[in-house]
């Protein structure tokens, strides 16, 4: 019996050695994946930046749109060559990543670098985003000269 104890014990913990090696592979290997960046195929994620560009390009006139809107509205508490500058900039971030938008689908599939277009894309949004904030500081030196 005492062996036949110890053979149990000893399969027991063979088995929990075999689970930590297996718990410990798949980390590694999952590890290994998210350092090895996105296992999307080339083919679907060059669907993605299409629609993406897609989408932009249908939100030509809205947007601008939109941005009048906001300027004409910020004439209440701020001056016109603020809101306006404002406007302009946003305008302009808009035409930048239109631009680049009709780059992009002007160029064949086969010379597409994705990295590289997804990194132009990334930093016009952010331009874009960053002249959409910049409107929270639209008036705000002329609180006080009232």
């Amino acid at each position: 019996m005492d062996t036949k104890a110890k053979s149990d014990d000893f399969a027991r913990l063979q088995g929990r050695r075999d689970a930590q090696k297996r718990s410990y592979d798949a980390v590694k290997e999952t590890r290994q994946r998210l350092a090895n960046g996105s296992e999307i195929k080339p083919e679907f994620e060059y669907e993605l930046l299409t629609m993406f560009v897609r989408n932009e390009m249908g939100a030509a006139v809205t947007m601008p749109a939109l941005s009048i809107i906001f300027s004409i509205a910020s004439l209440f508490w701020a001056p016109a060559h603020e809101a306006a500058t404002w406007l302009i900039i946003v305008i302009g971030a808009k035409v930048f990543l239109l631009e680049l938008c009709r780059r992009f689908l002007a160029l064949p599939r086969s010379e597409v670098d994705l990295k590289l277009w997804k990194r132009y894309f990334v930093g016009a949004e952010f331009l874009n985003g960053l002249s959409w904030a910049g409107f929270a500081l639209v008036g705000i030196g002329q609180h006080g000269a009232a």
